[in-house]
Parts: structure tokens; C-alpha cells; sequence
């Protein structure tokens, strides 16, 4: 049952969601990482994307991780189901990254995919601006006013009509056994019900006075709030937290970032949200700032997040041990040139 927030947050205007044409019946998306000490590591080819079956869309990131490894990636969305698994079982970017030789220069490469049924995937915007997937959404239209009280996230995901989304491993994230996973290929078996959020925050648009605002109170207790689910997982059942910085046109720095992690539940997602004082730290500094500007905010806020199921795929090629969801769940040892099957 949702649990109703705090009177007066409930905002004087609509906020908006994706509206996906009525043949989208799946949004797939695939996370490709290369990890390195020093930022330098090889990296693909953007041509290895641009092929008949490549995605819709394709987002450049980055971030430095607890383990202090400089990590880019690039996520990539479909919206045509078809065309993600002939890309994803055979394609120039799969054969690049079975190549032997990515175990031997010295850099981590991960590979996360998955494909969600859309009944099980919902999104928020702030704007009529859209952002990650949604950009590919046929349009953006009003929010059905499935918001403002704890809880409303899970409301806005159609299966949660017939479905509590609750892990068949319960609500208590456990770290495994350490693994050996350098010069190693290793692919994950994720549990079904696990929770993925992306969760953007685009400050390119606000003129000095609202910049200004985000920037000194804010950006430094959202960073701590991100630190702390990165840095807690089984407190928190965040299984893997990325706080990274949208990476520009030829690796041009942007004022535009975004959190992306899965939860071992939409559950444990929940509760963090409603009751750990990172989080209602960031939530008290949001009101805040919406009574300032009288709900007129030029900051772009939005969300997308889904309830992955079995269509999932985590593989890690020569990454440290903490990367991704290494630390948790069963996984096997692949042989040096794998691929999907």
C-alpha cells in the first residue's frame, strides 16, 4: 500500500511521462563499460553501434568507481525488440568484446543488458523535455497524477496491478564468496524482480540564480546520497550504484548527470527512498527549492525504471571484482572467447 508524503509536496502542474507507440511491446537496453586505472583504456568504436540492427539511441557517460577505476560507457536502447536480440546474439560490438584480446590489455570491459516488458517499465519527468529512452517514445504527455506520495513509483508500473515484484531472494542482499576476475570472463545470473533505475538531473538550462541554487545545496547532498548507496549494499539492497556525468560530442564535459543502479527489489529501492536520511536529506533540499522558485524550475529532473525479469544478461571481462553485480548472485566462469547464446 503506497504511503502518502508529507501535505503541500503534491506540485501545481503536471508532470510528464513517455508515451510509447502501441507496437513497442518490449524496451531493451544494453550498458558497455571499459574500466581502467588511468582513463586510457581501448575503446569501441562507435561504428560497432551504427549497424542494421544497432539502437535506437546511444548516450556516452562516466564515472570513477569505490575501487577508484575510471569508468565510460555508453547506453544504448531499443525499442524494437527484434532488432536488440539479433544485436545482442550476434553483432560487430558482441564479436569485438568475445575477442581474446580484450583479456589481454589491461582493461575491464562489461557488458549488461535486458529486455522489459513495457507493462513493467514506467518513467517521470519534470519537463516536457524528454531524456534517456523516452527520447525515442513517440511523445511525452501528462503524468496521470500517479504522484506525490511514497509509493507512487511502483503505482505507475502497470503490472504492479497483479504483481508485489518481490525477490525470490527476499529483502536481504548477500555479498558472495570473492571471485578471481582478472584476465577472466565472468557472466552473472541476476534474479528476477531486480529493480533498475536511471535517474537524470540536467542543470545545462538554469540561469545563474537557479544554477547557482543546485549547484551549492543540491548537487553535494545528492552526491553523498549516491556515495552511500555505491558504498552500502547490503544495507540498502543496492546491488550496483553509478553517479556519472553524461560525456558530450567528442568527450565534451556537460552539466548533466544521472544515477543508474539496480536493487535487489523495487522494494528495497522503496524503502531507502521513504525512510534512510540520504535520501530524505535530497528530498527536503528538492522541496525546498521548488517553494523558492515557486514550483517554476528550470532544472530538468526525470526517471526511468523498470522490473527486469529473465531476459537479462551481466558479463564482465577482466573488470575488478567489485564491478557491477560480480560481488552477488550465482555466476560461471566463461571461456575466453564466449559469447551469448
Amino acid at each position: 500500500m503506497a504511503l502518502r508524503m508529507r501535505e503541500g509536496w503534491e506540485p501545481p502542474y503536471p508532470l510528464m511521462k513517455a508515451e510509447f507507440s502501441l507496437d513497442v511491446n518490449r524496451i531493451c537496453v544494453a550498458l558497455i563499460g571499459v574500466q581502467s586505472r588511468d582513463g586510457m583504456g581501448l575503446q569501441p568504436d562507435q561504428a560497432l553501434l551504427d549497424e542494421e540492427n544497432g539502437p535506437a539511441r546511444v548516450e556516452c557517460a562516466e564515472y570513477v568507481d569505490a575501487s577508484e577505476y575510471k569508468n565510460r560507457f555508453w547506453i544504448a536502447y531499443w525499442i524494437d525488440s527484434k532488432k536488440f536480440e539479433s544485436w545482442r546474439q550476434d553483432s560487430a560490438m558482441r564479436r569485438w568484446l568475445a575477442n581474446p584480446a580484450r583479456l589481454l590489455e589491461g582493461v575491464g570491459y562489461w557488458f549488461e543488458t535486458f529486455s522489459i516488458a513495457r507493462d513493467d517499465f514506467e518513467t517521470i519527468f519534470g519537463t516536457e523535455n524528454p531524456a534517456g529512452v523516452s527520447c525515442a517514445a513517440a511523445q511525452m504527455t501528462p503524468n496521470d497524477r500517479t504522484h506525490g506520495y511514497w509509493g507512487s513509483m511502483r503505482d505507475r508500473i502497470p503490472n504492479s496491478l497483479k504483481d508485489s515484484f518481490v525477490s525470490p531472494l527476499g529483502n536481504k542482499l548477500e555479498r558472495g564468496a570473492p571471485r578471481n576476475t582478472f584476465a577472466k570472463r565472468w557472466r552473472v545470473k541476476a534474479p528476477t524482480n531486480l529493480c533498475y533505475i536511471r535517474s537524470g538531473q540536467d542543470y545545462a538550462h538554469c540561469g545563474v540564480e537557479q544554477r547557482k541554487t543546485y549547484i551549492d545545496e543540491i548537487a553535494p547532498v545528492l552526491k553523498s546520497g549516491m556515495d552511500f548507496l555505491r558504498d552500502n549494499p547490503e544495507e540498502t539492497g543496492c546491488c550496483s550504484w553509478r553517479f556519472a556525468e553524461v560525456v558530450g560530442p567528442n568527450g565534451a564535459k556537460t552539466e548533466q548527470t544521472f544515477g543508474l543502479g539496480y536493487f535487489l527489489s523495487i522494494g528495497n529501492l522503496e524503502d531507502w527512498s521513504a525512510t534512510h536520511r540520504t535520501h530524505l536529506v535530497i528530498f527536503s533540499k528538492w522541496q525546498q527549492m521548488y517553494r523558492k522558485y515557486n514550483f517554476i524550475l528550470e532544472l530538468r529532473t526525470w526517471h526511468e525504471v523498470a522490473i527486469l525479469r529473465d531476459q537479462t544478461e551481466f558479463e564482465y571481462v577482466n573488470c575488478h571484482p567489485g564491478t557491477g553485480l560480480l560481488p552477488f548472485f550465482e555466476a560461471e566462469e566463461l571461456p575466453s572467447d564466449a559469447r551469448a547464446d
